[in-house]
């Protein structure tokens, strides 16, 4: 559950990302990505067809559509997904 709380502390912090523009994604954001969310998002292996390595990929999306944050958390399929507790849909 600790996971989670980070994981949905980071997504906030990337909303407040896009309102705020004064924040860096590759120096602020892109540093918590490598750490937690890399290994199964990037490079060669990209589950769910989402990368996570640039904004661009990120714009993207994966087989479910864009992950970005709307102005309604239930409508960001990655804020749904990281505050999952169903591993298959997590």
């Amino acid at each position: 559950m600790k996971i989670v709380r980070y994981f949905v502390l980071t997504i906030c912090f990337f909303a407040e990302v896009a309102a705020a523009q004064s924040v860096d994604f590759v120096k602020d954001v892109q540093p918590i990505f490598q750490r937690h969310c890399f290994e199964c998002h990037s490079g060669e292996k990209v589950e769910g067809n989402l990368s996570l390595e640039s904004v661009a990929s990120i714009y993207q999306g994966g087989h479910s559509g864009s992950p970005l944050l709307s102005s309604d958390l239930n409508d960001s399929e990655l804020y749904l997904r990281v505050i999952s507790t169903a591993d298959g849909y997590r």
